[in-house]
């Protein structure tokens, strides 16, 4: 839905350039084509934010207590090689001393897309030292 924001919001800007550049030196007939284009990408792009945010009211809401019970049920019913895999996926790492064990770990996100500030990977930073890019 994110994407699609921006999307919507890059084809205002680009519709702002050819305005400009129609002032300057672009034809009428190009101009035309052009903004008939914007405006078809745009109501396409507005149809599929419309439609994505109906799916969205759409969606059954579930209590964390229903949340907590399915999943326990789920992780229950797995066996040990699916246990296995899914705590290496989660646990990056994990510190113990004989008094307390503290374990770091993250949720993957099933996303296709770009989710958040600059978000390449789950770091969200450059790959780069951060000596040279600072971020």
């Amino acid at each position: 839905m994110y994407n699609l924001k921006t999307r919507i919001k890059s084809l205002d800007d680009k519709e702002r350039r050819y305005t400009k550049a129609y002032l300057g030196v672009m034809s009428e007939r190009l101009y035309k084509e052009q903004a008939r284009e914007l405006v078809k990408k745009r109501t396409q792009l507005k149809n599929e934010l419309a439609s994505v945010e109906l799916e969205l009211l759409d969606t059954p809401r579930l209590s964390i207590e229903e949340i907590i019970d399915g999943t326990q049920e789920l992780l229950r019913n797995l066996d040990l090689t699916d246990k296995k895999y899914i705590v290496r996926k989660i646990v990056d790492k994990i510190v113990a001393t004989q008094k307390e064990a503290i374990i770091w770990g993250h949720i993957p996100i099933l996303v296709t897309e770009q989710a958040g500030l600059r978000a390449n990977n789950r770091f969200g930073g450059s790959s780069k030292c951060w000596k040279i890019h600072i971020i």
